[in-house]
C-alpha cells in the first residue's frame, strides 16, 4: 500500500483512500464510506463465509460502483 500511496501522491491523485482491514471487519466501517471500486484480492477462498464479506462491500459501493476479486 505504500506504493500505490505514493503513486497517488506524486500523481496529485487526491480522492483515492486505500484501506487494508481484516476482511472480517469490512461490516465495521460506516455506510458514510462510499466507494467507487472496492479491489479484493486473494482472500475470498481461504475465508469460512466468503459470501458474507461479498454482501459487507457490496454494501459499501456507490451506485454503479465496482468490486474486483480476484
Amino acid at each position: 500500500l505504500v506504493i500505490a500511496r505514493e503513486s497517488a501522491i506524486s500523481k496529485n491523485l487526491n480522492n483515492i483512500l486505500f484501506i487494508q482491514m481484516s476482511a472480517y471487519d469490512i461490516q465495521t466501517l460506516s455506510t458514510n464510506y462510499q466507494f467507487d471500486r472496492i479491489f479484493i484480492r486473494w482472500i475470498l477462498g481461504h475465508l469460512k463465509e466468503p459470501e458474507s464479506i461479498i454482501e459487507s462491500c457490496k454494501a459499501l459501493l456507490k451506485p454503479h460502483g465496482i468490486m474486483l476479486c480476484e
